[in-house]
């Protein structure tokens, strides 16, 4: 997206040949025409710029005198922001901040889950806790947006048997990450099971943002952020029924599902879903330094009610087995942001296009029901 008044650069063959203030715009986001006046002089230029903040070689269009730079790219640099992705996971909602074309930092306290983030997109991930005040300084300093994604377990209403919050989930920290100075600001989260806990965000459905729909999840965005940049874009329109038409929901408990199960995503399979299979409909291909079991790992926390007294959780190590990490694995893709929904949001901001890069691959891996062809994947 391009605005006026933005300073753009001309890039050809990786020089930057010169640079410019648009002083035109014409048209909307991914047709636009911007009228740019070089700072090299001459007359202004009316060039067809894509949607992309790099794009591919603008179209001199009318009232050029002559193009001096007729094969490179229009980049606008302020269009490139540094986010901090907190409670970055394993780095789902990072990833696709950067295939928007954003520099990107994810912080995440879980250490198993920051293993596996340290292998998606960029990698850049540190292990930290972001509630920490001097933290919170830190962000100020060195970072003009926030992209969080706190713990869904003390809100979600989809919650199974058994102990209620995680072990790095014990506090809804939903409000904490509101009140964050920054513009843009995203704050992602699960809806809660009363109305008047959902008043802080706009609800958005993850089939909205696929051209083909993968996956139908709710969730919740506030913040403080342009709502019209996204909203511009012809989306799938907000259903409730997204289930009839895309897998329904992805859940970090895949694993446990059958075809009777009417909380999990197994019930549109009719059997459990694979990992590959909970990944692609998150958006992503799973890396394969994430099947290596990391040296050291100690087994996952899970927990179980006290008997002597219900109230109380009592928390211990699973075994270490390769079957207890890829239910690590299982967990952290689905607590995660899907690519492709997060890639919206980014580039609403950095002008790339509407249409997320991957999805005709993603098209041809899919079958005409929606499901995954892994062999195709």
């Amino acid at each position: 997206m391009y605005r006026l008044e933005d300073r753009v650069e001309w890039i050809q063959d990786g020089r930057i040949y010169d640079q410019g203030t648009i002083v035109e715009v014409l048209g909307e986001p991914p047709y636009q025409r911007v009228k740019v006046q070089w700072d090299a002089g001459g007359f202004p230029q009316l060039l067809m710029a894509s949607s992309t903040a790099l794009c591919h070689a603008p179209i001199p269009i009318r009232e050029v005198m002559r193009n001096p730079y007729p094969y490179g790219r229009l980049h606008n640099p302020a269009e490139k922001l540094r986010i901090a992705v907190l409670f970055d996971g394993a780095g789902l909602a990072r990833l696709g901040l950067e295939q928007a074309g954003h520099e990107c930092v994810g912080f995440e306290l879980d250490p198993d889950k920051h293993h596996l983030s340290q292998f998606v997109g960029s990698g850049n991930s540190e292990l930290q806790d972001v509630t920490d005040p001097a933290f919170v300084r830190r962000l100020k300093r060195e970072f003009n947006a926030v992209w969080a994604s706190p713990p869904c377990p003390p809100r979600s209403v989809a919650k199974m048997s058994g102990a209620p919050v995680g072990c790095y989930s014990q506090v809804d920290l939903t409000p904490w990450a509101l009140t964050l100075p920054f513009k843009p600001l995203w704050v992602e989260n699960v809806l809660a099971e009363s109305a008047e806990d959902n008043d802080w965000g706009y609800r958005w459905n993850a089939d909205q943002f696929t051209r083909t729909p993968i996956q139908g999840r709710q969730r919740l965005i506030g913040g403080n952020y342009d709502e019209a940049a996204v909203e511009h874009r012809v989306y799938r329109p907000f259903s409730q029924n997204a289930a009839n038409d895309a897998c329904p929901c992805i859940t970090g408990t895949e694993y446990k599902g059958c075809a009777t199960d009417r909380a999990r995503a197994s019930r549109w399979y009719g059997r459990s879903l694979y990992l590959e299979e909970v990944a692609f409909h998150q958006g992503f291909k799973i890396p394969p330094q994430w099947w290596q079991m990391p040296d050291g790992w100690e087994g996952r926390w899970l927990c179980r009610r006290d008997p002597n007294n219900p109230e109380q959780v009592i928390w211990y190590r699973s075994p270490v087995t390769q079957v207890q990490w890829e239910r690590n694995i299982y967990q952290a893709i689905g607590n995660g942001v899907p690519v492709y929904m997060a890639y919206a949001f980014g580039a609403a901001y950095s002008g790339r296009s509407r249409v997320w890069p991957w999805m005709k691959r993603w098209e041809h891996a899919m079958r005409p029901d929606g499901s995954l062809d892994v062999e195709d994947y």
